[in-house]
């Protein structure tokens, strides 16, 4: 990786340790600390999950806070004048265009990244979008996760836009490491799903529809849960909670296919998972729904309806389809890579 060693002020919208410390933001900065970089990570949400802070990572050159407690003052006098700062917004909060304009006078790059389709039921109770459009035209660079995501994003702001989705970390989901079997994992055939157990994209109908067809194969939905599903899910279906990232490649390993069971609608047009390159980079085949984003990856297959779900799941397990060897396409789309390539637009 480069040699020039910055200062990365990421503006988010969850703390870093929720969803096990797997989701984009918590990715990114992870990479630019083992590289020597500097984060400080402010979130604009004050939601933690349980049972979650020890995944903060353990470094001198990491600092959180929620953004009531950051001070743009106590940060600018703290900074490491050698490091040039740059300014990663994930999450275009009214908050984060505050603490951008009280550090105007100072010199540094915006990277604006869009993620997801904010003027959703993502961004209820805080999305404008006159401060999103703010926000971009104040940015130096912009990039997108999703070909929608980019094309919409290149309209509204006339400027270039990059196309920089989701990866996975080769140093924690790596098939040539040996892990042990999962104690509360049930027995085999395991269709497995990492994620949100909640909001308007994930079907849990479709989920209950795929146990109660597919009565002889155990579902593992791992994600924080409360409890909510338990009155309409068969036995068959079981929800060991939330995980950290580092402990997901074992139940991944030792599963059969993945699953992303998500609904068709205008959030999830604008989707690029993060979880379709962790499934595939140890080994699974993948089922979902019919996701653009989704229609050029290697070794996923999409189904339109819960039949066609249903039977999709059960012709690979009982035909023992085989998949692609995609090594070499895993190969361009880890972190690492898309950190570099973060970088590199500088």
């Amino acid at each position: 990786m480069e040699k020039n060693i910055y200062h990365w002020l990421i503006l988010t919208g969850v703390p870093y340790e929720n969803s096990g410390g797997g989701q984009r933001a918590a990715q990114i900065a992870k990479k630019l600390l083992e590289h020597g970089h500097e984060i400080t990570y402010v979130y604009a949400m004050d939601y933690k999950e349980k049972n979650s802070s020890f995944i903060l990572p353990k470094s001198p050159n990491f600092r959180t806070a929620h953004v009531n407690k950051f001070s743009p003052y106590n940060f600018i006098k703290n900074l490491n004048k050698m490091r040039k700062l740059v300014i990663l917004v994930e999450v275009p909060h009214f908050s984060f265009l505050s603490i951008i304009n009280r550090l105007e006078k100072y010199s540094f790059k915006i990277i604006y990244e869009t993620i997801d389709p904010w003027d959703t039921e993502l961004g209820k109770g805080w999305y404008d979008k006159k401060i999103e459009t703010t926000i971009i035209k104040k940015a130096d660079i912009l990039t997108a996760t999703a070909s929608s995501l980019k094309t919409k994003l290149e309209k509204n702001s006339k400027k270039i836009v990059h196309l920089l989705p989701n990866a996975y970390d080769d140093k924690i989901f790596n098939l040539e490491k040996e892990y042990l079997k999962p104690l509360d994992l049930p027995p085999a055939p395991i269709i497995i799903y990492i994620g949100a157990l909640w909001g308007s994209w994930f079907d849990i109908d479709m989920v209950v529809y795929l146990g109660r067809s597919l009565p002889n194969y155990n579902f593992v939905l791992i994600g924080e849960y409360n409890g909510q599903y338990d009155e309409i899910s068969p036995s068959n279906i079981y929800f060991p909670g939330l995980k950290p990232q580092s402990q997901l490649p074992a139940y991944l390993l030792y599963s059969n296919i993945g699953i992303i069971p998500f609904k068709i609608n205008r959030l999830t047009e604008g989707v690029n998972p993060l979880k379709v390159y962790e499934y595939l980079a140890m080994g699974l085949t993948v089922v979902s729904t019919p996701m653009e984003e989704l229609k050029e990856i290697p070794n996923v297959f999409l189904a339109n309806s819960k039949t066609e779900f249903s039977n999709t799941i059960k012709e690979i397990l009982t035909n023992n389809i085989k998949t692609q060897d995609i090594e070499n396409w895993l190969k361009n789309h880890n972190w690492e890579q898309r950190v570099e390539k973060l970088i590199s637009l500088l």
